[in-house]
Order: structure tokens, then sequence, then C-alpha cells
């Protein structure tokens, strides 16, 4: 799966908050029609990670829970144009 949230849970109050974000992604990633999704909770990597097929930017916000940190990957974010003109001979 190409697509990935992550979730940070630093800090959080994992024992209040894991059931609904779980159970608030997997509403949201089945109203808009995903098939192929997947969540993890990585406690000892403080994270909750969303791994998904198809596009998850336009819904980041409804996701995640407000004010909580997250990272988003996805596949040609790192590809973007990091030619250095300067290094041509």
């Amino acid at each position: 799966m190409e697509f990935k949230l992550r979730i940070s849970t630093w800090d959080k109050d994992m024992s209040f908050h894991l059931s609904k974000i779980i159970d608030n992604i997997n509403r949201i990633m089945q109203e808009k029609g995903f098939i192929f999704y997947e969540i993890a909770y990585k406690p000892s990597e403080y994270v909750i990670v969303v791994s998904a097929n198809n596009e998850l930017k336009d819904f980041i916000l409804d996701l995640i829970p407000e004010g909580w940190d997250y990272t988003y990957e996805h596949p040609g974010k790192y590809a973007d144009d990091f030619y250095d003109e300067d290094l041509e001979d």
C-alpha cells in the first residue's frame, strides 16, 4: 500500500483515545469506498499507521484528532525535482 498516514500518539492517553480513533478511521475509510487499507497501532513507536492503496490527503483532517501531530507519505513525495543545476560540469 503506497499511501501512509502516521498519527503520533506521543504523550496521549491511548486508553481513552485508541478505540475512538480506530472506529473513526474505519468508518471514514468505508464511507470513502476504500477496499484495501490497514490500521496499525504501534505503541513502541508511539504511532498509529493508516496504510491505503488510494489518496488520503483530502480527508486527513477527518482521520486525525484535532491538535495531534501526523506525517503523510505518498508515491512521489520524495521524487520531486531534487536536481541541482550547480552540480553540472
